[in-house]
């Protein structure tokens, strides 16, 4: 073959759009997959991240709602609503490869009420808070509870609240493979309604592990 030739067939080449489409999709395909995926993860984790905390504040709410005493078989039955008010619990517990939604969704509900301290610190610590009792997979232990998340407002003085603090290890669809469990810590504050502290009865043999009731453990 002549250089002509060669020449010739070389421009035919430079010029041929033959498959260039497909080059085309071949070299962008990979990145539309992954922002695809990723909104598709982003989108479940957002959607999971505002049913905790729907969760945590209407577990909350009806706590603060309770009589002058609170059983550990009705602490243990809003426990038992996570599953339907974070339906995802039941998927991320397969995929995590538990056998208890209750590890999955890990809550605790803490009763703190406010001993004041005026006079014996600073101007901003006027207020000291400690567990009342305590009821979830990681409950609380008895003795001062500390939070950097507390609203300035319950420092007031006197005011008792109730924390619900709700653990969820959100597990990722696609990328749970590369960087495993993303946590969702929630935690709601709320006063009590009706009565300025709530006590918690009744603790039967399934609250063993749950419960703290500090007040018992003093008089024991």
């Amino acid at each position: 073959m002549t250089s002509t030739g060669v020449l010739a067939r070389l421009r035919a080449f430079r010029a041929s759009t033959h498959a260039l489409a497909g080059l085309e999709f071949a070299l962008i395909a990979p990145l539309l997959v992954t922002l695809f995926l990723g909104t598709v993860e982003i989108s479940r984790y957002l959607g999971v991240l505002k049913r905790v905390q729907n969760a945590a504040s209407d577990i909350a709410l009806a706590v603060s709602a309770s009589d002058e005493t609170i059983s550990g078989a009705t602490l243990w039955r809003h426990y038992a609503t996570l599953p339907f008010l974070i339906p995802d619990v039941i998927s991320d517990m397969r995929l995590s490869g538990e056998k208890d939604w209750s590890y999955q969704a890990r809550m605790n509900v803490t009763f703190v009420v406010q001993q004041d301290t005026r006079g014996r610190c600073g101007a901003w610590c006027k207020s000291r808070f400690n567990v009342l009792w305590s009821y979830g997979r990681d409950n609380k232990s008895c003795g001062q509870w500390q939070t950097n998340s507390l609203p300035r407002l319950f420092y007031d003085e006197g005011q008792n609240f109730i924390a619900v603090e709700i653990r969820y290890e959100f597990q990722p669809l696609f990328a749970r493979f590369m960087r495993g469990a993303i946590v969702i810590d929630e935690t709601f504050f709320v006063p009590p309604k009706y009565h300025n502290i709530i006590e918690v009865n009744q603790l039967g043999d399934q609250d063993v592990n749950l419960a703290v009731d500090c007040r018992k453990a003093e008089r024991s």
